[in-house]
């Protein structure tokens, strides 16, 4: 019998104790391996020497005591990687009514209830998805290609027919309708979230990202910044030479982020701008109204807070990543990046990825598998059937046989902890011994 250890991330950590007849190879966990007719299989001399595979690099996660200090108090103080792999971009990240989403790259979307335990929900796209927004009854997700997406739970996803072959990159719920907004001036809209009707083109602009406040909408475009009363008629309020990213507002200030070296501006009204005072000259790109003061990410983990939008301090993560977008929900603020990764404004201990390796036994028993977890207090769950574990899998609770030849992936789980990186093997039972 063998085990064929599986990492199906870069970013994997894993320790795992083999026999000597192991070998390393990549492999996909989301099928599980062709039926083979169960099979008896027992332990040899041979099968029970130990040899230990060198760890997986993982990201920087910086803690207390490395994480960059804040005169704010303690909401941007530390920082850690509550989720990575499940995209290579996150496009933009919301709170939702009861749950944090983000959208991204490969038709990834991921939701979390609390920013720190993310859970990954397969839509059948292949888009990049670009922009979310809810009525409190359907989502909508918007992407490239005229891509619209539609769910009553995020589990169940329906691709409606393109209207538009532009991308589209925000989506708006303005109270009475859905507004899609996209490149070369398309718009789309619809009451329901379900039957949609292409809008006039009135400008040519290429929408990028924006709100519906005050009576009206604000949009950022990658080309300056636009007004209208009825996502109909612009007006295009500040021309830029350079992309501007996103809008936030409270209720005397609208603030919008772009590219250099436009930086930050801000507007009372969003009818004129002006620039803020920065002392950093990174792209800035994405932006948020905590309630009591503006988050504002962008490249090289710049990390910008200003209680008013106009005079701002910089801060970093401690990462070193660059950030693309940011949610906050009560004293939660989560933090997409370009390369994949969530960020969340708190130090969090990560489980240890389980180790999985055979049970030890006689020549000639039934072999057992054994997982095992560094962290106190976790628990682990697995599955033999090429599903990724929850806490719905199967709960560890010693040693098991397998009869046949399967995928045995685990993952352990601990409370107010992050889950741990997932550790995969391919059990492959030996032929009975004579």
């Amino acid at each position: 019998m063998s085990f064929t250890v599986i990492f199906p991330s870069p970013r994997l950590a894993i320790l795992l104790p083999l026999l000597a007849v192991a070998t390393l190879a990549a492999a996909d966990i989301s099928a599980p391996p062709a039926a083979t007719p169960p099979v008896s299989a027992n332990f040899t001399t041979a099968s029970l020497q130990l040899r230990v595979t060198p760890k997986v690099p993982t990201p920087f996660v910086p803690n207390a005591a490395n994480a960059t200090a804040s005169t704010s108090a303690g909401l941007l103080d530390q920082w850690t990687i509550a989720s990575s792999g499940e995209t290579s971009y996150y496009w933009q990240l919301a709170w939702l009514g009861d749950s944090f989403v983000g959208v991204g790259s490969d038709g990834a979307v991921v939701t979390s209830p609390d920013g720190l335990h993310w859970t990954k929900h397969p839509t059948n796209s292949k888009e990049q998805l670009d922009g979310v927004a809810t009525n409190g009854k359907i989502q909508v997700v918007v992407g490239t290609n005229g891509t619209i997406l539609t769910s009553p739970d995020f589990e169940k996803w329906t691709k409606l027919p393109a209207l538009v072959s532009e991308r589209l990159f925000a989506v708006v719920w303005q109270g009475s309708q859905f507004l899609a907004f996209g490149a070369d001036g398309a718009i789309a809209s619809s009451p329901d979230g379900l039957t949609w009707t292409t809008g006039p083109r009135t400008t040519t602009v290429t929408f990028h990202h924006g709100l519906w406040t005050r009576g009206q909408f604000v949009m950022s475009a990658f080309d300056g910044l636009l007004t209208s009363p009825d996502g109909l008629v612009w007006r295009l309020t500040q021309r830029t030479n350079q992309r501007m990213m996103a809008v936030a507002a409270n209720v005397s200030q609208f603030v919008a982020v772009g590219e250099q070296p436009y930086g930050i501006l801000t507007s009372p009204t969003g009818a004129s701008w002006a620039p803020a005072n920065l002392s950093v000259h990174e792209n800035i790109s994405g932006v948020i109204w905590t309630g009591a003061q503006f988050i504002a990410v962008g490249s090289n983990d710049t990390l910008l807070s200003s209680p008013d939008g106009a005079v701002w301090t910089a801060r970093r993560t401690g990462t070193g990543l660059d950030l693309n977008d940011l949610a906050q929900h009560g004293d939660v603020v989560v933090v997409g990046t370009r390369t994949g990764e969530i960020l969340i404004n708190k130090h969090v201990e990560k489980t240890a990825a389980p180790e999985i390796s055979l049970a030890p036994g006689a020549p000639g028993s039934v072999p057992q598998i054994l997982l095992t977890c560094a962290t106190a207090g976790a628990k682990i769950y697995y599955t033999d059937d090429g599903r990724n574990p929850t806490t719905s899998a199967k709960l560890y609770t010693g040693p098991f046989t397998v009869a046949h030849a399967c995928t045995i992936a685990t993952r352990a789980f601990k409370d107010q902890a992050i889950p741990s990186d997932l550790a995969a093997a391919l059990f492959t039972p030996g032929p009975t011994a004579p």
